[in-house]
């Protein structure tokens, strides 16, 4: 009997699964883990298995790639919810191109909005449909589903987890950080390590790319743009694949710049992307690439833009404005906006407009003067 027991003992010992369930008590008390859980691998087989890897697929150029996690710090009310918003519906109703970057991948979306609540953004998403409308499609079968849970992704996990197995997204946005993990400190390391680690995690199991809005610094508005640009803590960017951000124009209230910085999969961008928010559609449109972004800093001191060029324009306000021009033709003509025309109206206490030439005196003085020369002896060649 007591052999047959010894025997017994031994085969239990050998077996596979009773070895994977001792490592795995032993992980949890704080033994050695399993080589399940971190496999050691040959760097020669990684490297010749990395020669076979296909590309990732683009949902927004190099900005959102296939499966990986992308931080989106913006400035408070620069327009986030409708970018993303836009971002979603693109890549569901099936776009090829949104503001000058392809998109290769198309599929379900979700958006979990932990900010607006379902009423606000109801009236969001009625603006935006208007402007869809209006756009030839291709028929794509995809949806974009959106989640309104004000109580923080903590409380709304298992049912978000559920949905995603249900639809298998492709691109999931959390909108934002802040408020889906309020009862965090978003200034510890180790309480945001944690928090997005799990989300991480959900990430790479069920394999869709996701974007996290969040906000950028107090009072950088007129700071060249960096990855550790967010508000919190410092460890948030170390946790992300790329970033990307969206901030605002000094030169018009409607222009916005879309800058990336870090990413681990493609090269670095070469300047900022220059896009317009339509105020009533409130859609976004593609203006320009390779934008230089101090050329739009909010603050004239950080911009590093030239003071001459600054001030030609000021004075091409002010001469419009001594021809008593209507402040809208003003801002049509020169590209500049309200607030710049009251700015320039305003110092004109200290520059007179009777020092300031008209165009037509301009004109009129460039006539004579080339009068003058052409009576002149030309010299022979």
């Amino acid at each position: 009997m007591e052999k047959q027991l010894n025997d017994f003992q031994q085969v239990l010992k050998n077996d596979p699964l009773i070895q994977e369930l001792e490592q795995t008590l032993a992980q949890m008390k704080g033994g050695i883990p399993s080589k399940k859980s971190f496999p050691i691998r040959d760097a020669d087989e990684l490297a010749q298995e990395g020669r076979h890897l296909p590309e990732l697929k683009q949902l927004f150029g190099n900005y959102i790639l296939e499966g990986s996690a992308v931080l989106f710090p913006s400035e408070r009310g620069v327009g986030k919810t409708f970018f993303l918003m836009q971002i979603c519906l693109a890549v569901s109703k099936g776009f090829y191109w949104f503001l000058n970057e392809p998109i290769q991948l198309h599929g379900n979306t979700i958006y979990l909005d932990f900010e607006l609540g379902e009423r606000a953004f109801k009236r969001r998403l009625a603006t935006l449909y208007e402007g869809l409308y209006h756009a030839a499609l291709p028929a794509a079968p995809f949806k974009t589903l959106v989640v309104n849970a004000q109580g923080g992704l903590s409380k709304a996990l298992d049912t978000f987890t559920g949905y995603v197995d249900q639809y298998k997204p492709v691109l999931v946005v959390v909108d934002n950080l802040r408020t889906a993990f309020r009862e965090v400190d978003h200034d510890k390391n180790s309480a945001m390590v944690n928090v997005i680690a799990g989300l991480m995690d959900l990430k790479n199991e069920k394999g869709f790319a996701l974007v996290v809005a969040h906000h950028t610094k107090k009072n950088t508005s007129g700071t060249l743009t960096h990855s550790d640009l967010q508000s919190g803590a410092g460890a948030i960017s170390d946790l992300f694949d790329a970033d990307f951000f969206l901030r605002r124009s000094g030169q018009d209230k409607d222009l916005r710049l879309l800058i990336r910085k870090k990413s681990r999969f493609c090269e670095e961008a070469n300047g900022a992307k220059l896009i317009k928010l339509d105020p009533e559609k409130l859609w976004f449109e593609f203006l320009a690439d390779e934008v230089e972004e101090s050329e739009h800093l909010v603050s004239e001191k950080a911009s590093g833009n030239s003071r001459e060029n600054q001030d030609g324009k000021d004075e091409a306000i002010a001469r419009l404005l001594a021809e008593n021009k209507p402040w809208k033709q003003i801002e049509a003509q020169l590209g500049v906006s309200s607030k710049r025309v009251a700015r320039v109206k305003a110092s004109l206490s200290t520059f007179p407009l009777s020092s300031i030439p008209s165009q037509e005196s301009v004109l009129s003085a460039q006539a004579g003067k080339e009068s003058e020369e052409s009576g002149k002896e030309q010299p022979p060649f």
